[in-house]
């Protein structure tokens, strides 16, 4: 349900309150896979993730970087929801954010074949910012207009079983978005098959990109029109 972002708070509340009652019996691998998946669909009950947090404390050095990677995902919705209140794995939270830049810093040819058109635009930004206090990963941004493009690949999509494409953008993706806007970001989305559609044309790539850009231009406070 958390990774395709399926929304079942009936669902959700009653898995909850048998999590909470069977804490003894999970695993703490067990326990940040369901921290990771509550987070994802922005869950926000600060005694529930209290509650199974706090046994993985300790447990951290037993977990592989996928599992780090999702907890510091957690730490960042945890610190956003709760702001007044201590993380309860904080005394892990550096080791949390390695383990999240060496998962998440690993740009694609995608993300290199828009930061390119962009070059020849000459539309100032930076390739792979990292945001100074949160440390997440942008693919491309404009850090002085808070705007972020994002270019998702076929990994970042799901299948939609009416026409068998990747079309459904996945619950982790969804959940970063949301931290983004959270923290004041403007999103600006190029999807791989709206890209892959302009079969490498130079001039359709450029006209594509200066379309996404002006889509938001009048909502920043800077302007950020290409000349043609």
């Amino acid at each position: 349900f958390a990774t395709a972002s399926v929304e079942a708070p009936t669902l959700f509340h009653a898995i909850a309150d048998i999590i909470l009652n069977s804490l003894d019996a999970l695993t703490p691998k067990a326990l940040a896979n369901t921290a990771w998946a509550y987070a994802c669909i922005n869950w926000s009950n600060l005694h529930f993730f209290n509650s199974i947090l706090t046994p993985i404390s300790g447990h951290e050095s037993t977990f592989q970087d996928d599992i780090l990677n999702q907890m510091y995902q957690v730490f960042l919705h945890y610190k956003i929801e709760f702001p007044d209140e201590t993380f309860p794995l904080m005394q892990s939270q550096q080791k949390l954010q390695s383990a999240y830049r060496r998962s998440e810093l690993n740009p694609s040819q995608y993300q290199r074949e828009v930061a390119a058109i962009l070059d020849r635009l000459d539309w100032d930004h930076t390739f792979v910012y990292i945001t100074p206090k949160e440390s997440i990963i942008i693919d491309i941004a404009q850090p002085e207009n808070m705007l972020a493009l994002q270019v998702d690949g076929p990994s970042q999509y799901l299948y939609n079983c009416s026409n068998g494409e990747r079309q459904i953008k996945t619950g982790k993706v969804l959940f970063k978005s949301r931290l983004l806007q959270r923290l004041g970001w403007s999103l600006l989305y190029v999807p791989y098959y709206e890209w892959d559609a302009l079969f490498n044309d130079t001039a359709s790539q450029e006209s594509y990109l200066r379309d996404k850009v002006r889509s938001v231009s009048n909502n920043l406070d800077s302007p950020i029109l290409l000349e043609e």
